[in-house]
């Protein structure tokens, strides 16, 4: 009689790791009148997951984990604090004979301990609403310093924005120096051999959505209402390889606060309706990464009247592009996908810009047929 205990996997054995990193930085000033702010420094407390699902073959096997983040800016009474959590993916660039360079990207939301007031707090033009999104994303080069610890050094970017829900609404962004520890082992990796794809048919997408809208720009005018903005896509989409889509359509937004504005000023009778509406064709991709994806959308107005109404005095390249460029962002989710193939319903939530000016944060339902 005897016994024993055996273990055997395929792919790879997937590890855990701890990484505590330290931001530190200065505030771009884009507004005239910003809060002041000393030298931001960002403490990030990270777990990731090496993982060995499917769809991450076709992206070197990147870490997926969440992370917390805790800072201050030097500026306590208009800035006060921020802690933010955020999902976060980091990829391995590797090149033969040389160190790996770890990207990483990351997208959640911050609670700021200090916002704009128009009585205690009014220089603060940068941050208008308690809670904001917050994007990271940083590339750093490790330094191996035993067998489970490793040093991280790089730089990295932080940007927050509520995307135009409550004004003002000029945004944080922070370009830092980053360096931190890891905790964990390797991974050791096995790769099999890519298949070829199979050709795939193009497939039809309907989709609506919501978000709130606070009329005006990124500063002015502040304390007014929040308005719905209702959001309308029809397009197609065409599977090109195993990690992602190439789309193409038409969205289309009505926004009930251009059409309130134009009755209140009595402008446009005739075609207040027709005016609250925009249109615009896209072009977008959209990332594959199992039941959730990533897409990436910009596209050009074909029909936008009214902003270039209430803006026809902002002159200049980039108020031009703002009139006729939509660009778009977010995250999908597929909750009855089989096998990496994103049929059927689908969640999503995405910032919507126009150029690089938040336009409204948008929560949509939509089906791939």
């Amino acid at each position: 009689m005897f016994s024993f205990t055996g273990f055997g996997q395929s792919g790879f054995f997937a590890n855990n790791s701890l990484q505590v990193n330290l931001h530190t930085g200065k505030i771009i000033k884009n507004y005239p009148v910003f809060p002041k702010s000393g030298m931001s420094s960002l403490v990030e407390l990270r777990w990731q997951h090496r993982t060995q699902k499917q769809w991450a073959l076709y992206y070197d096997y990147p870490s997926v984990g969440v992370a917390a983040f805790f800072g201050s800016f030097g500026n306590p009474d208009e800035l006060g604090n921020l802690l933010g959590f955020m999902p976060q993916m980091s990829f391995t660039v590797r090149e033969k004979h040389r160190k790996p360079i770890h990207l990483t990207l990351g997208w959640g939301y911050s609670y700021w301990t200090q916002k704009y007031n128009a009585v205690t707090n009014s220089d603060n033009m940068a941050i208008g609403s308690s809670i904001t999104n917050m994007a990271t994303f940083s590339a750093t080069v490790p330094f191996r310093l035993s067998e489970n610890i490793r040093m991280n050094a790089g730089i990295s970017t932080i940007h927050c924005s509520n995307g135009h829900y409550r004004m003002p609404n000029n945004g944080i962004n922070i370009l830092s120096l980053v360096v931190g520890f890891r905790l964990g082992n390797d991974t050791v990796l096995y790769k099999p051999d890519i298949e070829k794809m199979p050709a795939k048919k193009w497939q039809i997408i309907a989709q609506a959505g919501v978000g709130l809208h606070d009329f005006g720009d990124g500063s002015k005018p502040i304390g007014g209402p929040l308005y719905p903005v209702y959001g309308f896509t029809g397009g197609v989409a065409k599977q090109i390889n195993y990690s992602g889509k190439f789309h193409t359509g038409i969205y289309i937004n009505c926004y009930t606060d251009y059409y309130d504005y134009m009755a209140e000023k009595q402008i446009f009778k005739d075609k207040q309706t027709t005016y609250s509406v925009t249109a615009a064709a896209y072009l977008g991709y959209e990332f594959i990464l199992g039941k959730f994806s990533m897409m990436v959308q910009s596209g050009w107005y074909v029909w936008n009247p009214f902003y270039k109404y209430y803006n026809k005095r902002q002159t200049g390249f980039k108020s031009f592009l703002k009139k006729y460029i939509n660009n778009k962002m977010g995250f999908q989710f597929y909750p009855f996908a089989k096998n990496g193939n994103l049929k059927g319903l689908y969640l999503g939530t995405y910032i919507r810009a126009n150029f690089g000016e938040a336009d409204f944060s948008e929560y949509a339902m939509g089906f791939v047929f």
